[in-house]
């Protein structure tokens, strides 16, 4: 067993099997289960924390809200399909077996567009997967009855419930048939007009007789050939997806050397370019554009924010990050102008200009007492984390913060050149919930993490945001 990530193997004598860091995600997830799926889908780590949240989403099945089953299919869908089935393995290995988990299993086998590959290449797993979903004895029994009369639509509609398409029913049979070793001499049944057959029809060509018209026997040795270009054809497909989607991603860096001041999202490209001297009228309308474009897919927050910004020099340091850490604060600043019912903005340092040029000193703490001041429901203080001025006297001042103001929520957010920025000596403060974004791309999450410690409290605008947070999770799930 893989100490550190569990999802990559699962041994086979495997029980009770501990998910690390789980009990973290189970507290923010009953806190707002509709606002922890949502942040949760622009993770990009698919081999540990999107199967922890799939995990999640299954055990809690007494946490009900609105499109969880189409939520955990999300998250299924997002992952490598042995990851999927590992996820799917563990839960039957730590006896978790509810109702939740039924249709995640049969919803995720059925509609698999590689099922057929899956069958051949995980044939063991996945009987033991759907006989954990409906019962060894049930599962065997309505196999053999449906195998032997695969026109009585009851028992299929048992077995490939949650399926989402009508013409699932052969292509389950087709499943049943190899997982259970159906067939004669050694052969499975397979209906010609499948996408199985026809994008493997090379391999099947001297398959014979057909029967019944529809229905060819096919040699159990040529199914793994056939399982093999199935696959091809299929992956395939998703990279020429990917490639015409290419767009709405930013290159994944693997060190400090594939970043430019151009290449952290075009808001602050164009802020840089503003900043050095650019033409400003052509710019400033590029920059609001980019702007809208990023905030539409953030959900609106309700409540009132105060931003304490840091435009003091620090921010702009110098060289190959002049103006990096400016650009991309205020860049987030114009974003969360546009998602907040209520935006009070305390600049620290800065120019009086509508995009300020970083100068003066850093004088957080002050800047954060005029904040709270503004009696707002959350305080986001963005900074580069370098403090110039009086050293030490935000965290004075979050220590003294006064009776009346002790339940207003205050998040820490770091503006950084790249997400390889070191940050040992530039946290100014401890104990605060903390964040960090280098490109437009970590906007959305970074958002909802805000929005999520406010979500938490009772009243009218947590009952508000939810309603939003459902809203803009039907919509993700949509695309």
């Amino acid at each position: 067993m893989n100490a550190t990530n569990p999802f990559l193997f699962v041994e086979k004598k495997a029980r009770n099997v501990e998910i690390p860091e789980l009990e973290g995600l189970r507290a923010m997830f009953k806190v707002s289960p509709a606002s922890f799926v949502r942040q949760m889908l622009y993770q990009r780590d698919v081999t540990f924390e999107i199967p922890r949240v799939l995990y999640l989403l299954c055990v809690e099945n007494e946490v009900e809200f609105p499109l969880v089953d189409r939520s955990i299919a999300t998250f299924a869908e997002l992952l490598e399909p042995e990851i999927a089935l590992n996820v799917f393995l563990l839960l039957k290995k730590n006896r978790v077996n509810n109702k939740r988990v039924r249709r995640a299993i049969l919803n995720y086998l059925w509609n698999s567009p590689i099922l057929f590959s899956l069958c051949v290449e995980k044939g063991g797993i996945l009987r033991s997967l759907i006989e954990h979903a409906l019962g060894v004895n049930t599962t065997r029994g309505l196999v053999k009855e449906l195998l032997d009369s695969p026109t009585e639509g009851r028992k299929c509609e048992i077995l490939s419930r949650f399926s989402n398409k009508a013409r699932h029913h052969d292509s389950i049979l087709n499943a049943l048939g190899i997982l259970y070793g159906r067939g004669t001499n050694a052969r499975v049944r397979i209906r010609r007009d499948s996408e199985v057959f026809q994008s493997a029809e090379c391999v099947f060509e001297e398959a014979a007789p057909i029967l019944d018209g529809d229905w060819a026997e096919v040699e159990m040795e040529k199914l793994a050939e056939a399982a093999s270009s199935h696959r091809k054809v299929f992956e395939e497909k998703s990279r020429e997806a990917l490639s015409q989607n290419r767009g709405r991603f930013r290159m994944e860096t693997t060190s400090e050397q594939g970043v430019s001041l151009m290449s952290r999202g075009d808001i602050a490209a164009a802020l840089t370019r503003i900043y050095q001297g650019s033409e400003l009228l052509e710019l400033a309308q590029e920059v609001e554009k980019c702007a809208d474009k990023v905030a539409s897919e953030i959900p609106p927050f309700p409540g009132k924010v105060a931003l304490v910004l840091d435009m003091s020099l620090s921010m702009r340091s110098y060289g190959s990050r002049e103006f990096a850490y400016a650009s991309q604060a205020f860049a987030f600043a114009l974003v969360l102008k546009r998602v907040c019912k209520e935006l009070a903005i305390i600049q620290v340092g800065g120019t009086q200009e509508t995009y300020p040029k970083p100068m003066g000193v850093t004088d957080l703490a002050s800047a954060y007492i005029r904040a709270l001041q503004s009696e707002p429901d959350l305080v986001v203080i963005v900074s580069d984390g370098y403090e110039n001025s009086q050293d030490g006297d935000l965290e004075l001042a979050l220590s003294i913060v006064p009776e009346e103001c002790a339940g207003i929520k205050t998040a820490f957010c770091h503006s950084m050149y790249s997400e390889f920025d070191k940050l040992e000596f530039r946290r100014p403060v401890s104990g605060l919930p903390e964040f960090r974004f280098w490109h437009e791309d970590d906007f959305p999450l970074v958002c909802s993490s805000l929005f999520s410690l406010v979500s938490g409290a009772e009243g009218t605008l947590k009952r508000e945001q939810e309603k939003v947070d459902l809203i803009f999770l039907d919509g993700v799930l949509s695309l």
